[in-house]
């Protein structure tokens, strides 16, 4: 599919006149002395299904999301300035029981329908849009009235969604001299690349190329058809500038395209701008600039909408970007002592929208699975052996142990991975797993396996088995012997990152530096933190080959010399609610069992949720850690003493 011109939508901006010649020069020529306009700018990105104000996992109000919430700080926006153009840059449709509970059924997709009540201008998408199936993508874009944009997607893939490279968006603004000005906008949309040692990206197979080199190309294509200026959409995040070549997140060669003028990320659940990303030369996070160039990043969920406004002049190389600004604008502020304050409230008109759509989620995540006579959560996950894990572990273990009966991988010893996906960190106080003792409902499955992955089962060999957890433990800070307290985890790594296997047992050694980098590159060959690795108590034999029951998203790396075994479709979340009696189950013999090696003269600080200390007691190792209190957003601080034998 090529590129699409897109007229006007409303009086005020009149379609071009055929015939009437584009305007090719560079967006950042001369500016002389004629007119300027001021063009605004909003976007969302990584919605994850968030419509509502709702947290499902919980089933309580959460007014930190939603959006319904930012629709009306869409509409005072638009207010403000006329003719505002209104982008997503991906991951819209997936992430919480109302994206799974409409997945399925048949007609206009609410996120997709609020959307165009909205009058979204243009959309890319995101690599978690395609866990439903390319054709559920398809079928659920095809109510949007706006283009979905995808430059470095492979034709036949772009084909299937039905994205284009880009479109031409041509609008008429009030300008300086009391007339209204044609504008030629471009927009093109660019996804991350998979990169070799990750998780994987898509739950199905698609082409994606570069995006440096694609979005050039694009840029270069929507000015031949007479883009005054071009917008990149992209799903990926800013990345590190010691980095430049990081393929998933790639904003700043993006930015530093010459057809580019702005750029709407997202992928990374950051903000920008703002202290989540360092000052480079590369990176201004006060200015909102990256590479010279404007770009915001909303975070995920619908917590702000991003806003950049242009003011551009025309001169005799055309329109020119003279003055820019980038913000954000939240719809909740952090109250004292924790909780949120609501800065806007639900736009009636997608309050409407969503309500058959947020009755139907709250029916299916309320539906009962099982029972449980123990509390489970993911409060202390980063700080010793879990509960929650260790039966995600044997969940993905007994399926992949009856999958592989009458194969030639029968009788291989399975071990289950299973890695926390709330342990706070930037989502907050609140993003963590409690599953009460008493009714497990699907909501309780969602909140510990929020995203819907396949089972994948790898075969390796026992000495790649240390190096999957080296990369593992990369969570962890470097903790110096005779330094006192000293934070527990590095805050550049995610808690997911964090895999458990079971069966296995070892220690880890935290004065140590990691041997893999945050990006999984090996970054100190004579580092090693896993110290004596052990299958059912025995050394781990480097010749004996094991399988890892692990899920779509994160295959076992390339690496590790790992050979897939074929495994019929099978959602990870489906077979939890298989065997939800093992969340009941007593671990202790199978379950992953790792600690800390002793760090003479040291304590570990560790941050957990608001509700953590109710249930410090009943979690292993925790129950002799220090109680500090709690910080000025309500998490609980605790210190682990390093200097004994360690948490067990």
């Amino acid at each position: 599919m090529g590129f699409r011109s897109l007229g006007a939508t409303d009086p005020d901006n009149r379609k071009r006149p055929a015939g009437a010649p584009g305007r090719r020069g560079s967006a950042r020529g001369d500016a002389g002395t004629g007119p300027r306009v001021r063009l605004r700018i909003l976007a969302t990105a990584d919605l994850h299904a968030n419509l509502a104000a709702w947290d499902y996992v919980h089933d309580r109000p959460d007014d930190a999301v939603g959006l319904v919430r930012v629709a009306s700080l869409i509409a005072a926006a638009r207010a403000e300035v006329p003719g505002a153009l209104l982008f997503d840059a991906g991951d819209c449709i997936q992430g919480t029981a109302l994206g799974d509970a409409a997945a399925g059924v048949p007609g206009l997709h609410p996120m997709i329908a609020a959307m165009n009540r909205l009058g979204y201008d243009a959309a890319t998408v995101g690599n978690h849009d395609f866990d439903y199936g390319a054709g559920a993508l398809r079928r659920i874009r095809a109510g949007a009235r706006f283009p979905v944009v995808a430059a470095n997607l492979g034709p036949a893939d772009a084909a299937a969604i039905g994205a284009l490279p880009g479109v031409v968006l041509r609008r008429r603004l009030p300008a300086t001299d009391g007339r209204r000005a044609a504008l030629a906008v471009g927009v093109t949309g660019v996804l991350p690349q998979q990169v070799p040692g990750r998780g994987t990206l898509y739950a199905v197979p698609v082409a994606v190329a570069p995006v440096a080199a694609s979005a050039r190309a694009a840029a270069a294509a929507l000015r031949a058809q007479g883009a005054d200026i071009v917008i990149a959409l992209a799903h990926s995040g800013i990345g590190d500038p010691a980095a430049p070549d990081d393929p998933e997140n790639a904003v700043i060669p993006l930015a530093s395209v010459a057809g580019i003028d702005a750029v709407i990320c997202g992928h990374s659940h950051l903000t920008f701008p703002s202290a989540d990303h360092p000052a480079t030369p590369e990176v201004d996070p006060a200015r909102g600039t990256v590479c010279g160039k404007p770009a915001a990043m909303p975070g995920p969920f619908g917590a702000n909408l991003a806003v950049i406004d242009l003011t551009l002049a025309r001169g005799p190389s055309g329109w020119r970007v003279v003055s820019q600004q980038s913000a954000l604008r939240p719809i909740a502020a952090v109250a004292p002592g924790g909780g949120t304050v609501p800065l806007a409230a639900d736009a009636p008109a997608l309050a409407r929208i969503a309500g058959a759509a947020h009755r139907r989620a709250r029916r299916y995540a309320m539906r009962p699975v099982g029972r449980s006579r123990h509390a489970i959560h993911t409060f202390f996950a980063l700080a010793g052996p879990s509960r929650a894990l260790s039966a995600i572990a044997a969940a993905k273990r007994r399926e992949v142990e009856a999958l592989l009966r009458g194969t030639r991988w029968e009788g291989l010893p399975v071990l289950g991975s299973a890695a926390p996906y709330r342990t706070g960190g930037p989502s907050g106080t609140e993003a963590y797993c409690l599953v009460p003792a008493g009714v497990v409902r699907v909501r309780h499955l969602v909140g510990l396996y929020p995203h819907t992955n396949m089972l994948r089962a790898d075969d390796v060999t026992g000495a790649a088995l240390a190096d999957i957890l080296e990369r593992s433990a990369g969570v962890f800070a470097t903790l110096r012997p005779g330094g006192g307290d000293q934070p527990l985890l590095d805050p550049a790594m995610p808690g997911y990152a964090f895999t458990v296997l079971d069966r296995l047992s070892w220690t880890l050694d935290l004065t140590v530096p990691p041997r893999f980098d945050a990006e999984g590159r090996l970054a100190d060959p004579g580092a090693r933190r896993v110290r004596d690795l052990r299958f059912r108590g025995a050394p781990v034999d480097p010749a004996q080959v094991f399988v890892i029951a692990g899920n779509s998203h994160r295959g076992v790396p390339p690496a590790a010399g790992a050979e897939r075994i074929p495994l019929p479709e099978v959602y990870v979340r489906d077979v939890l609610e298989r065997h939800v009696a093992l969340f009941d189950a007593d671990h202790a013999a199978e379950g992953p069992a790792w600690r800390f090696a002793p760090v003479p003269g040291a304590a570990a600080i560790f941050r957990s949720g608001r509700e953590a200390e109710d249930h410090r007691r009943d979690s292993g190792a925790m129950a002799a850690a220090e109680f500090l209190g709690r910080d000025g957003a309500g998490a609980c601080l605790y210190r682990i003493r390093l200097d004994g034998p360690g948490p067990a």
